[in-house]
């Protein structure tokens, strides 16, 4: 095989690679605001933990394990994409059972920062953070990769989260408004 037609698979395997680093680093990214706004208030996490029916004395290791799946998702990726879709998981069915007693309930997600109810909204932000775990399964880790791929992958999980967060925000709109365009009003 010659040097030129080792080249695309060579620049797939490094675009695949990078894509699933991004992943990583955009739910690692989620994971330490999480975490970072929980260990900020344990009194709102403990109150939205008890409101979702779990026991309040869990609040006070939500974020230490997010933390931990963190580390993991940099260091051993394999591990922390499994221990984030299994810790996903749960955080999805306790909002799924949340939103089915018809109560307006909060989600604590991210600390006091996150007042508003659980709504369909937040049961596909985690399915999106599931799936963003998934890609992140064959992620090099950080300690075998070079500046290059480190920025780089840095760069497109900025890129993640930036349309995450639009896509969130946009779903939110017509959640709330039914539209995420505005309607033509008519002065009289």
């Amino acid at each position: 095989m010659s040097e030129t037609s080792a080249l695309p698979s060579r620049l797939t395997a490094v675009s695949l690679s990078t894509f699933s680093l991004a992943c990583a680093f955009a739910v690692a990214g989620v994971f330490v605001v999480a975490a970072v706004a929980k260990l900020r208030s344990p009194a709102a996490v403990r109150e939205a933990t008890v409101a979702l029916g779990v026991p309040g004395s869990l609040a006070l290791v939500i974020a230490p394990v997010e933390l931990v799946v963190v580390t993991l998702l940099l260091l051993v990726p394999r591990v922390g994409a499994a221990a984030a879709v299994g810790l996903l998981v749960l955080f999805t069915v306790l909002l799924r059972r949340g939103l089915a007693t018809g109560r307006t309930v909060r989600c604590g997600c991210f600390g006091a920062g996150s007042s508003a109810p659980v709504t369909s909204v937040s049961l596909m932000r985690n399915v999106a953070l599931i799936a963003a775990s998934l890609l992140a399964w064959p992620a090099p880790s950080l300690l075998t990769i070079d500046a290059v791929q480190l920025w780089a992958g840095l760069a497109v999980g900025l890129g993640v989260v930036c349309v995450g967060l639009l896509v969130h925000a946009l779903a939110e709109l017509r959640l709330v408004t039914g539209s995420v365009f505005p309607s033509p009003r008519s002065e009289a």
